[in-house]
C-alpha cells in the first residue's frame, strides 16, 4: 500500500462514519455568531438557540458542521486571541468533530477523475464522492508526509503512516496554537479582485448574456486545471500498467495537459461536468453571474464566498450564509440548488428553524 492509498482508505472510512449525519456548512459570519454565543459575548435568543441546537445535533449524532480550506484561511485573518481565532477554532473542533472537506485542488482533482472515468467509459466501480471528499482538520490544506531517501520503502511507509495517523487525530485548535501569533498572510484575493475587475472592464462588450459569461468563465477555469486533468489521465493510465511521465519531461506533460483540458471541456459540453465537476461548475456560475451584473464590482470577500458556496452546495445539506450570497446562489438561472438539494439560509431566526427541522428537536 502506498501512502496515498493509505490516506484514501482513511478518508473513505471517515466518509462512511459521518454518512448518517446531516452536513451543515457555516460561513465565517455564522461561525462568529455561534462562537460569540459560546463565549457569552452574545446573549440574543436566536444566537443562543442556534448554538444549542447545533451542539445537541452533533452530540446526538444527527449533525456535523465540517470546515473547509477557506474557513481556515479566513480564520487566520482573525486576531490571535481567546475571543477571536482561538475561540473560533475551539468551537470548530467541537461542531465539526474534526471533519473537513479536502483542500480545493484535491477535491476538484477527484471530481475530474470521476468525470473522466464516466466520459471515457472506464471499467471498474468508483467510490462515491460523498465518501472520498472528507479529511481531518489538521489536513485542511492538504496532506504532507516525510520523504527520506536513506530509508528503505517499508521503513519509509511505516514512518509516513505514523505521521498521517498523528495528524489525523490533531485538533484544529492545536494547529492554530502551533502557528501562533505569526504575521497574517497576505490576502491573495485583494490583487485577484482588482485584476478581475480590470479584465472585466476590458472585455465588457463580450458579455451579452449569462450563457456567454459562463462559457468565457468556464474556459478560464478549465485552463487553471491543466495539471489536475493531466494527473487524472495519468492515474487511469497507471491502472492499465502505463507509467507516469518523468516530472522533467516538459513536452509530454504539456501534451498531457492539453489532452486533459480538451477532455474536461468535452465533459462539460456533454453535460457531465456540471453534475460531477460540481466545485468548478458552482464557482464558474457565480463568477458568470457577477460578470453579467456590470454595476457590481468584485471584492476580495467574493472569492471566499464563492469557495464557501462550492463547498456547501456541492457536499452539504444546509448552508448558513449572508444575505447577498444567499440571494445569488438561489437564482433560478444558475440552478445550483438542484445539484445536491442544499437548503440555503441567511436569516438568523430562519437558521434556527432550519437546524431544528434537521434534528427534529423541540425547545
Amino acid at each position: 500500500m502506498t501512502i496515498e492509498a493509505y490516506v484514501k482508505s482513511k478518508q473513505i472510512a471517515l466518509g462512511r462514519t459521518i454518512a448518517p449525519r446531516r452536513k451543515v456548512y457555516l460561513d465565517l459570519m455564522y461561525w462568529i455568531i455561534v462562537r460569540d454565543a459560546a463565549l457569552g459575548l452574545r446573549q440574543d435568543a436566536p444566537a443562543l438557540k442556534l448554538l444549542h441546537l447545533l451542539r445537541r445535533g452533533v452530540r446526538q449524532g444527527a449533525l456535523v458542521c465540517p470546515i473547509a480550506d477557506n474557513i481556515f484561511l479566513e480564520l487566520m485573518k482573525q486576531p490571535y486571541s481567546e475571543d477571536r481565532r482561538i475561540g473560533t477554532a475551539r468551537l470548530c473542533d467541537e461542531l465539526s468533530l474534526g471533519v473537513s472537506l479536502m483542500v480545493w485542488d484535491r477535491r476538484v482533482g477527484a471530481e475530474i477523475y470521476a468525470a473522466f472515468h464516466r466520459l471515457l467509459e472506464r471499467s471498474g466501480e468508483l467510490y462515491e464522492m460523498a465518501e472520498i471528499v472528507w479529511t481531518r482538520a489538521a489536513l485542511v490544506l492538504g496532506e504532507t508526509h516525510p520523504v527520506i531517501d536513506t530509508l528503505d520503502p517499508t521503513q519509509l511507509l511505516d514512518l509516513q503512516r505514523r505521521w498521517i495517523d498523528e495528524l489525523w487525530d490533531t485538533p484544529l485548535l492545536r494547529l492554530i496554537e502551533i502557528i501562533g501569533n505569526q504575521p497574517r498572510p497576505i490576502d491573495p484575493y485583494v490583487a485577484l479582485s482588482s485584476e478581475t475587475n480590470i479584465n472585466r472592464d476590458l472585455h465588457a462588450d463580450e458579455i451579452t448574456s449569462f450563457e456567454r459569461a459562463y462559457e468565457i468563465e468556464l474556459r478560464g477555469a478549465i485552463r487553471v486545471c491543466g495539471t489536475l486533468a493531466a494527473d487524472a489521465l495519468c492515474a487511469m493510465a497507471e491502472k492499465d500498467g502505463v507509467e507516469r511521465p518523468h516530472p522533467d519531461d516538459a513536452e509530454k506533460w504539456t501534451t498531457l495537459k492539453n489532452i486533459g483540458l480538451n477532455t474536461l471541456l468535452g465533459a462539460f459540453n456533454a453535460g457531465m461536468g456540471q453534475r460531477v465537476v460540481r466545485t468548478l461548475h458552482i464557482e464558474t456560475s457565480l463568477h458568470a453571474a457577477m460578470r453579467v451584473d456590470k454595476a457590481r464590482r468584485f471584492k476580495p470577500n467574493d472569492f471566499y464566498d464563492f469557495r464557501h458556496a462550492a463547498a456547501a452546495l456541492g457536499y452539504c445539506d444546509t448552508f448558513l450564509t449572508e444575505r447577498p450570497l444567499h440571494d445569488l446562489v438561489r437564482r433560478k438561472q444558475l440552478d445550483l440548488l438542484a445539484l445536491n438539494d442544499c437548503h440555503v439560509v441567511s436569516d438568523l431566526e430562519e437558521a434556527v428553524e432550519a437546524i431544528r427541522a434537521l434534528t427534529r428537536a423541540g425547545d
